[in-house]
């Protein structure tokens, strides 16, 4: 089963999707901006600090949805890994109206697992791509250091696996 981590901006809470992205345990990324909001319709927080990151133009929500289904259905099986439950909230939305215009079939099977992630370190904080791709490094380091059982970085409750 592929592990696949996911971080999705969006117009503050409750708000609009803005980008996604996934990036596999293999390292295959997927990331697109599927809208920028106007500035009058933004959250200010969002206007300052994800909107100048973003990367990439966007491409709209039937651009947006044929990218995710193709990047999704070779996967097959996958457990997604997220640190916000609004992420797994988009990626079902997505996932949604994808199997609506697929006749009503989803592209994948799939689990989903959230994460009480600790210092995340993304190169460009707020864009989907950089914080999805911190939260792989995070997650591994972390599996790496329970296998390994080190001394020198033990986990304790609240450190993290919300759950495994």
């Amino acid at each position: 089963m592929t592990r696949a981590y996911l971080d999705c901006e969006y117009n503050g809470l409750g708000g609009e999707l803005i980008s996604m992205a996934i990036v596999t345990d293999a390292g295959e990324e997927w990331y697109q901006v599927r809208q920028v909001p106007k500035r009058h319709s933004c959250d200010s927080w969002v206007w300052e600090n994800v909107v100048p990151v973003l990367g990439q133009e966007a491409i709209g929500e039937k651009s947006f949805l044929a990218s995710l289904e193709a990047f999704l259905k070779p996967l097959d099986r996958c457990r997604f890994i997220a640190d916000w439950p609004a992420d797994f909230e988009h990626l079902g939305a997505c996932m949604a109206r994808i199997g609506a215009m697929s006749g009503y079939r989803m592209p994948i099977e799939c689990t989903m697992r959230l994460l009480r992630s600790g210092d995340l370190a993304p190169v460009t904080p707020h864009n989907a791509l950089s914080d999805a791709r911190a939260l792989k490094a995070w997650h591994e380091a972390r599996c790496a250091a329970l296998r390994v059982g080190e001394d020198h970085a033990p986990l304790k409750p609240g450190d993290g696996l919300l759950f495994w």
